[in-house]
C-alpha cells in the first residue's frame, strides 16, 4: 500500500512538471526559434574558429620538407621507439609511422610540441622541433613503404 502512494505521488509530481514545462505554449514557437538561432551561430563559431585552426597549421604553411634531413632526424629521435623508418615499433602502444600521411603526422607532431596533445615522451621529443623538422619528420615518414588499410582492413 505504501509503494502505491510512493508510486502515485512521483507520477503526480513528474506530471505537474511536464504541465509546467508545457505552459507558455505561446511562446514556445518563439523560445524555440531562439535556441535555433543561438545553436546555429555558436555552430558557426565553432566552424569559423576549427576552419582558422586547421588553416594555421596547414601544410602548406609549413616549409618545403628534406626527406634527407628528416631520415636523419627521425635516426636520432624516433628510431628507439618507433624502429628503423617508422616500420617497427618497440610495442603495440606505439603507433607505426611509415606510410602514414605526411599532413596527419606534421599536425600530430605541433599538438605535442605545442602542448595540445599530452604524451610524455613524445612532449619531450617533439618541444624543439623547428616547422622545418616537423615538414622533414613528416616527409620522411609518410614516404617510407607502410601497411595502411582502411577501416575494413583492405588495402
Amino acid at each position: 500500500m505504501t509503494a502505491n502512494r510512493i508510486q502515485l505521488a512521483c507520477f503526480i509530481a513528474f506530471a505537474s512538471l511536464g504541465l509546467a514545462a508545457c505552459g507558455n505554449s505561446g511562446n514556445k514557437d518563439a523560445t524555440a526559434e531562439s535556441h535555433a538561432e543561438q545553436a546555429k551561430s555558436a555552430e558557426e563559431k565553432a566552424h569559423e574558429a576549427a576552419a582558422e585552426n586547421i588553416s594555421s597549421r596547414s601544410l602548406a604553411n609549413l616549409p618545403s620538407p628534406d626527406i634527407a634531413a628528416g631520415k636523419e632526424i627521425a635516426e636520432t629521435k624516433c628510431v628507439s621507439c618507433h624502429g628503423p623508418g617508422g616500420a617497427k615499433p618497440i610495442d603495440a602502444a606505439t603507433p607505426n609511422l611509415a606510410g602514414q600521411y605526411g599532413d596527419y603526422l606534421a599536425h600530430t607532431l605541433i599538438m605535442y610540441r605545442d602542448g595540445e596533445r599530452d604524451h610524455a615522451i613524445m612532449s619531450l621529443q617533439t618541444k624543439e622541433l623547428s616547422d622545418q623538422q616537423i615538414s622533414d619528420l613528416a616527409a620522411y615518414f609518410s614516404s617510407q613503404p607502410g601497411h595502411l588499410g582502411d577501416l575494413a582492413g583492405k588495402h
